[in-house]
């Protein structure tokens, strides 16, 4: 969703009409590399140097070139092998080739655009760190605390403009925050203090009885419609 905000209107399937899409265009990979900025990220970095050769493997090529990139950018320790791979062609419908475009052309730029700014700073900062870890964490019992990762990193790290368009992105995932999502995830934690709660909370939501939820008293599951990134704490 990021990108709509600074890559500007398609003109095509494969173009964009300005901003930092227009500038990931065409052979991008050729371009010479510069003096860029270096993004430092402790926890990205961890995941990055803790993928394992299962996971990476099951990576699309365009996403292995991507996590390549992104510790380039992190590190500052250029490695030929990402920087001189050809990227796949730019499809507005999936942002996969364009992410890797972006980090691509900031490795030539000493001077990038604020459009480029800011799209690698969300993908540094934000996008990277709920993919990687997704990857690490594939499984369902995993949704909530994802879903909470990125809530809290777009708060710390993303403008106001920028909050206002993800906050529908982060509200399609909404069902992740639904409370039985959330007493799932609790009941398959490897902490204890947090399963401990879980079937604390259950044993006293059975003891409550029903509560006029339905029929037979069923509580319907209602999807959250709207997340209030405000409402949490950094």
């Amino acid at each position: 969703m990021i990108l709509l905000l600074y890559t500007g209107n398609t003109t095509s399937p494969g173009t964009y009409s300005s901003g930092a899409g227009k500038e990931v265009q065409g052979e991008v990979h050729e371009l010479p590399l510069k003096k860029f900025k270096v993004l430092p990220n402790p926890s990205l970095l961890k995941l990055t140097e803790g993928i394992s050769e299962e996971v990476f493997i099951g990576l699309s090529n365009d996403h292995k070139i991507f996590v390549g990139l992104i510790k380039i950018i992190i590190t500052g320790k250029v490695e030929d092998r990402w920087t001189s791979m050809k990227i796949g062609p730019i499809v507005t419908s999936r942002f996969t080739t364009t992410q890797a475009r972006c980090l691509r052309r900031w490795l030539s730029e000493e001077a990038p655009s604020f459009e480029l700014q800011r799209v690698v700073h969300y993908l540094v900062y934000v996008w990277a760190e709920v993919f990687l870890m997704a990857k690490h964490r594939n499984t369902y019992t995993e949704a909530p605390r994802l879903l909470l990762l990125e809530v809290m990193l777009t708060k710390m790290r993303c403008s106001n403009p920028e909050k206002a368009l993800l906050k529908s992105s982060l509200t399609t995932n909404g069902q992740m925050a639904h409370h039985e999502s959330i007493l799932i995830s609790m009941l398959a934690s490897p902490h204890y203090e947090e399963r401990r709660q879980a079937v604390d909370t259950i044993f006293r939501i059975r003891a409550e009885g029903p509560r006029g939820w339905g029929r037979q008293g069923i509580r319907p599951y209602k999807v959250t419609k709207t997340i209030n990134i405000s409402s949490f704490c950094v």
